[in-house]
């Protein structure tokens, strides 16, 4: 993201972490939108163009994975991070390449913010049909 700063839409089920990262991120200069299932945040995404989502994975309703699955389908440019209590559930999303960053509970907002710049400073890598080439 050059000159302009990122949107980002933190996903959350508890709203002190969705209020504390929204109020963090703005501070920072960030557009954040927040929502509080995964079902929130899928009807955001409808109507709003977001670059960057943080996400929980254990919400009521429709988890985090489901939502990382459907975003990569849909919205395949959206960056991913998910913010966690319950490591094991990383693994099969790791495996499925759905995530661009993790954190576990308890997290360190430095660590987080500075994956976030990293994050959204990555390029798009291009697709290389390899069976093309001879």
């Amino acid at each position: 993201m050059e000159d302009k700063k990122a949107k980002i839409l933190v996903v959350d089920d508890e709203p002190d972490v969705v209020d504390t990262l929204k109020h963090f991120l703005s501070r920072k200069g960030y557009d954040v939108i927040g929502a509080l299932s995964g079902e929130e945040a899928l009807h955001i995404l409808e109507k709003e163009k977001t670059d960057l989502i943080l996400l929980d994975i254990m919400m009521p309703g429709i988890k985090g994975g489901e939502v990382a699955r459907i975003l990569k389908e849909k919205y395949p440019r959206i960056k991913i991070i998910i913010i966690t209590g319950y490591p094991n559930e990383l693994e099969n999303l790791s495996k499925e390449h759905l995530l661009d960053g993790s954190f576990i509970k308890p997290v360190n907002i430095s660590q987080l913010y500075n994956k976030l710049i990293e994050t959204l400073s990555q390029k798009e890598m291009p697709v290389v049909d390899l069976k093309s080439k001879k």
